[in-house]
C-alpha cells in the first residue's frame, strides 16, 4: 500500500527515517519497490518502540534539506505521532500510510501544526 501510494501521488519520500526493526525494514522495502523509489534512507535504533519526542527529535535532527521526509514506525508512535502533529484521531494498521502538510523548516514542527492531508490503509486499496 504504502509504495503503491507514494507512486501515485507522487509523493516519493526524499528521505526515510526507519526503525532498525526487521519487520519495519521489510515494510519501507517493499514499499521502495512497489514505487520505484530511490530514497536517502537512515536506519536508526531510537524509532524502536520510540516516544513522540524522540521521534520529533529525530525528525529535526535528520530532516534538514529534504522536503519530502518518510518516518517508517510502530504502534502506538504512528498514531501518537499524527494525532500529536494534527489533533486527528486515528488509528495505524500494518502498512497504513499518512501524508502531512505543515512548515518546510522540520524544526519548527509542533504540537498541532500540521495538517492530515490523506490517510490510506491497505484495506482501501484492495
Amino acid at each position: 500500500a504504502l509504495g503503491r501510494v507514494g507512486h501515485v501521488e507522487a509523493v516519493a519520500p526524499e528521505r526515510v527515517l526507519v526503525s532498525s526493526a526487521v519487520r519495519t525494514r521489510r515494510t519501507l522495502e517493499l514499499a521502495m519497490e512497489a514505487g520505484e523509489w530511490d530514497s536517502d534512507v537512515r536506519i536508526l535504533d531510537e524509532l524502536y518502540l520510540a516516544t513522540e519526542s524522540t521521534v520529533m527529535e529525530a525528525v529535526r535532527t535528520l530532516g534538514g534539506g529534504v522536503r519530502r521526509l518518510m518516518v517508517v514506525g510502530h504502534e502506538p508512535f504512528c498514531s501518537g505521532m499524527v494525532g500529536g502533529l494534527t489533533g486527528a484521531a486515528c488509528r495505524f494498521p500494518t502498512a497504513a500510510v499518512a501524508l502531512l502538510g505543515g512548515p518546510d523548516d522540520w524544526t519548527v514542527w509542533s504540537r498541532h501544526g500540521a495538517v492530515l492531508q490523506w490517510f490510506v490503509t491497505p484495506r482501501l486499496l484492495k
